[in-house]
């Protein structure tokens, strides 16, 4: 019973903030961006990007990792292939595929994927 609470409150919490926190799972993207659904700095984030209409300009692949095992392992992929220290990362993080440039923080993610637009 007590699973089923928490069940239920993580589908709230995830349904309730609203619809700029779906996953876009694109392996061909040029850009991943993980995020936490509940993270006030992603909520930032996000509404920047849904503002500028970043997702409609640039192939980004976006994935929740706070309530997600699987973006989890991936995530902690990423950040091992890159050569970070996996205790000093934290979302939102966004890497170009190509290149490996990285950034972590609303502002530094907003500035690397609105520059890709110019």
């Amino acid at each position: 019973m007590k699973k089923l609470l928490l069940l239920a409150l993580a589908a709230f919490v995830l349904v309730s903030c609203g619809g700029t926190n779906k996953d876009i799972i694109n392996p061909d993207a040029d850009y991943v961006y993980f995020y936490g659904a509940t993270c006030p700095h992603c909520i930032e984030l996000n509404k920047q990007i849904e503002e500028a209409g970043i997702l409609e300009e640039l192939s980004v692949e976006k994935r929740e990792v706070w309530y997600n095992n699987e973006n989890q392992k991936v995530f902690q992929e990423v950040v091992t292939e890159i050569g970070l220290d996996e205790s000093k990362v934290g979302v939102p993080f966004v890497y170009e595929k190509t290149t490996w440039n990285h950034v972590v923080g609303t502002d530094q993610a907003f500035e690397m994927l609105s520059n890709s637009l110019k």
